[in-house]
């Protein structure tokens, strides 16, 4: 996961979760996920703040749990920031 913040304020990314959705507008919505996940072995470690112009990088490892939850699946990766509700998403896809 890339995270670039392009803003004029520094930002601190705090938490990373794994949500699934029982469909792709449900996900777009941003309606109650079925099934939520901490992803506790993200690298490097949240929290983490960004300067403007600054990037991070997160790394977790693919497993086949994270396969078989991606298989047949609406997933998305979220990255949440001090002071805001509404997370940074990236949809998983199984490939």
């Amino acid at each position: 996961m890339d995270v670039y913040n392009d803003g004029g304020q520094p930002t601190t990314l705090t938490t990373a979760t794994y949500k699934v959705y029982a469909s792709r507008l449900a996900g777009r919505m941003g309606r109650k996920a079925q099934e939520a996940f901490v992803i506790a072995d993200l690298k490097p470690d949240l929290p983490v703040k960004l300067s403007p112009g600054e990037q991070w990088r997160g790394v977790t490892r693919r497993d086949d749990w994270l396969d078989g939850m991606i298989r047949g699946k609406i997933v998305y990766a979220e990255i949440y920031r001090a002071g805001s509700d509404k997370p940074i998403r990236i949809r998983l896809i199984h490939s």
